[in-house]
């Protein structure tokens, strides 16, 4: 896959600094553009904010050079419960090349079960 046809197959997201809100990028003109166009585009700052993709049954996050983002951990079902089609959440990224689909360094998975009622 090359990288034009990985950014045009996932969604990018970015979580707000201020308010903690999760932000799909679903504008046209920057849906298909790397993070470092899309903030620059939208003057937002990039260093220290998590960013990341939805695409298909999971959600990349991570932060400046692809590193796991420090998040409460309060936002997870946030984000299970926002996007219902996510069945798990990667942090960090094992950096590969551009247009491969990265590994994640952790994996968050949704779970629907209440094991604590067991």
């Amino acid at each position: 896959m090359t990288e034009l046809e990985f950014l045009e197959e996932r969604t990018p997201i970015y979580i707000d600094n201020e308010t903690a809100l999760a932000i799909l990028v679903n504008n046209s003109d920057l849906k298909n553009k790397t993070f470092s166009e899309i903030f620059f585009k939208l003057r937002y700052p990039w260093i220290n904010t998590t960013r990341g993709y939805l695409k298909d049954d999971h959600l990349m996050l991570y932060v400046n050079d692809y590193e796991i983002p420090n998040v409460n951990v309060y936002l997870f079902p946030y984000l299970f419960t926002h996007f219902p089609q996510v069945n798990w959440i990667g942090l960090g990224c094992i950096k590969g090349n551009p247009g491969d689909i990265w590994k994640p360094r952790l994996i968050i998975r949704r779970c629907d079960n209440d094991l604590l009622s067991k």
